[in-house]
């Protein structure tokens, strides 16, 4: 190995602030590589063993035309992002960028000791010193939360066209403590194929609420006009049951932001709330506005939104928003004047947002569990079709729950999780969050009972009256 190439190319990695392991401390005995140079040009290839077993990395005979045909396969003109795991000895990640310069590339290396054998090899300092080039490399202990972050931003936020490209060699040679990895790579790959359907449907549904868009109020009316008013935002997993009683005190207490699929067991429940959120382009969220689940509610719709669900809101009560990331919706116009919310994997995440634009303080959450129980992922009564399968949502995952025992989730709800961590920490504490949920602990939110809770928000109302309109009665 050489040392000096090693340091430099680390150097160049590290000099754009790339994600990278202690990776001389991880790298172990239990590979051995034997290099070999290809017959076309004399580039180095490798051949590692593990276990006894063999693997060859590249084509011992051109490596680099090699790669340029395994990229060239995957249809990746009208993606944006492609996201490469496994690095090998980078052939075809220069590939990807001279075939296809416009691409941000994200690569993610989680065998060290091979990552470092690479840089011992080859000179990389025209790809590391790009700045379309980022790079995240080490154990997966050291990146499995970058890891999963960079997946998280990939795969739920509209706009992104982000393409995966597994470096099929590699795959043998992960180590056992990075099957999540695996697992969470699968995931992505069933959101990457329903991405060309969600995206007709989002098509035909923009184009279908153009008038709707265009006549309705933008969300934009209510930011800043609760300040100091409590919100209640409202999701629908499995803790929602035990929220449900208190719910209707809350509800004269500050304003109730919905989800859409936590609909249908808050009327049940006799709880009507004050904003519901819908984002879901799918034909099926119809089903959770049936005939007396809409009364006198606002609807927070984007231009993607099923318009079968905006038709069922009055004109006047529909407020149209759009995605703070851009993407689609906004080709039809009128985003700064409508208002922009954070849409990201789960219509949560917009609720939550649309609370704290409103002022509101402190904003309570609900039914947010991010976890599942061993019979349901959701709250009783939330319908069939929107409770998704397990199956589809990843790999089970043991992690901390909110009071203190480790509680189960899924690799799709552990994303939805860390965006929501995320978003609380730009937050800096103001407003308040307080998580009432039984489910994951969410990083930087309080946690509480719903019905310490309301309590807590009774006894400062009677000391201490809020400002701004009244609390309890929505408005625009």
């Amino acid at each position: 190995m050489n040392g000096e190439l090693v340091a430099k190319n680390l150097a160049a990695l590290k000099k754009r602030g790339n994600f990278i392991g202690e990776l001389e401390r991880a790298a172990t005995g239990e590979y051995l590589f034997e290099i070999v140079r290809s017959k076309a040009g004399g580039l180095p290839t490798l051949t590692v063993t593990r276990g006894g077993e063999k693997t060859t990395l590249h084509s011992t005979y051109d490596p680099a035309r090699e790669a340029e045909k395994l990229v060239g396969l995957k249809d990746l003109r009208r993606a944006e992002t492609l996201l490469v795991v496994g690095f090998g000895l980078g052939y075809h990640c220069e590939a990807a960028r001279r075939l296809h310069p416009h691409l941000e590339l994200h690569i993610v290396e989680p065998v060290p000791a091979l990552f470092l054998e690479a840089l011992g090899l080859r000179d990389f300092g025209e790809l590391f010193s790009d700045e379309k080039v980022h790079v995240i490399a080490g154990t997966y202990s050291e990146i499995k939360y970058e890891f999963l972050r960079l997946l998280n931003e990939l795969s739920g936020r509209p706009g992104v066209k982000a393409r995966v490209f597994v470096f099929q060699p590699e795959l043998q040679l992960i180590p056992a403590d990075a099957v999540e990895l695996r697992d969470a790579l699968e995931t992505f790959r069933l959101s990457e194929r329903k991405t060309p359907v969600f995206e007709r449907e989002r098509l035909a549904n923009i184009e279908d609420n153009r008038k709707a868009v265009a006549d309705a109020k933008g969300v934009a009316v209510l930011f800043d006009k609760f300040r100091g008013v409590p919100a209640f935002v409202i999701a629908s997993g499995p803790s929602l049951d035990t929220a449900l009683p208190c719910l209707g005190r809350a509800r004269r207490l500050g304003q109730l932001f919905c989800a859409e699929s936590a609909l249908p067991p808050l009327k049940e429940a006799g709880v009507r709330p004050h904003y519901v959120i819908s984002a879901d382009p799918q034909e099926h969220t119809a089903g959770l506005f049936d005939a007396g689940h809409v009364e006198d509610e606002f609807i927070i719709f984007f231009p993607s939104s099923n318009p079968a669900v905006v038709s069922r809101f009055a004109p006047e009560r529909r407020l149209a928003a759009f995605p703070s990331a851009g993407g689609l919706e906004s080709a039809i116009g009128g985003a700064e004047e409508k208002g922009k919310l954070l849409l990201s994997g789960s219509v949560f995440l917009a609720a939550l947002d649309a609370a704290v634009k409103t002022g509101a303080d402190p904003v309570v959450l609900a039914g947010t569990d991010f976890a599942v129980l061993p019979d349901r992922t959701h709250a009783a009564g939330v319908r069939a079709e929107t409770r998704g399968a397990t199956g589809r949502m990843g790999r089970m995952l043991d992690v901390r729950g909110a009071g203190g025992k480790t509680v189960t989730t899924t690799q799709v709800l552990f994303l939805y999780l860390r965006d929501t961590e995320r978003y609380i920490e730009k937050l800096r504490g103001a407003p308040r969050v307080i998580n009432t949920a039984g489910g994951a602990f969410i990083a930087g939110a309080e946690h509480r009972s719903m019905e310490e809770t309301v309590v807590e928000i009774e006894r400062a109302r009677e000391t201490n009256p809020p400002p701004g309109p009244a609390a309890g009665r929505p408005g625009v």
